[in-house]
């Protein structure tokens, strides 16, 4: 078993260790914020920022995080050649389920540009911008409950077009007009249907 002290050792690297250990940090980082590679790491963003930019020795129980989370070795991400063939056999094993995937299913362009936009989103950026979809939506589904609105959605060819024809027109042109539309409207209707309480009072 592992003591607390061996798992926060500082891992001393070589010039040329260390430069091939942040060539496959980048790697493992590639395609993510380093945010959102940070929170899925549990290692502070700091942290990683001090290996790329301060020189410093990372510690073992960060490196077996990180290596864990990413289903990678520790040698391998420390620059061991070795296990770098294994690694190898890791991508073209897991990389085989995508293929078939994409084959059942491709992405189209556009579908791939929106998922790479938002992944270049910052976890916080990600959550507003879901709160705003759902307001939006909760906002469209409540204009469905006016009638006016809902039938202006359910128009079609002739009735569509004239109803896009009348939000182009200046105010005091369609005051000009509505007298006339309102009237042909009417004699549109069908002619009155007696009610019930119309029929009663007519028997009494």
């Amino acid at each position: 078993m592992e003591t607390s002290t061996k798992r926060n050792h500082r891992v001393s690297l070589n010039d040329k260790q260390r430069e091939t250990f942040l060539e496959r940090l980048k790697e493992l980082v590639r395609g993510r914020p380093l945010q959102q590679a940070a929170d899925e790491w549990s290692v502070p963003k700091s942290t990683i920022n001090n290996y790329f930019y301060r020189g410093s020795n990372p510690r073992t129980e960060v490196i077996e995080r990180i290596a864990q989370k990413e289903n990678v070795s520790v040698r391998w991400l420390l620059g061991d050649e070795e296990d770098k063939q294994i690694r190898n056999q890791k991508e073209t094993s897991t990389a085989q389920p995508s293929q078939v995937k994409n084959t059942i299913c491709p992405c189209d362009a556009g579908g791939q540009v929106l998922l790479a936009l938002w992944e270049t989103l910052e976890p916080k950026e990600k959550a507003r911008l879901n709160k705003l979809l759902l307001r939006k939506g909760a906002e469209f589904l409540t204009l469905l409950l006016d009638e006016d609105n809902l039938s202006l959605l359910q128009a079609e060819g002739d009735q569509r077009r004239a109803a896009l024809i009348m939000m182009q027109l200046d105010p005091i042109r369609i005051r000009e007009i509505l007298p006339e539309l309102r009237t042909d409207t009417n004699v549109a209707k069908p002619a009155h249907q007696p009610t019930v309480d119309e029929h009663k009072k007519d028997l009494a």
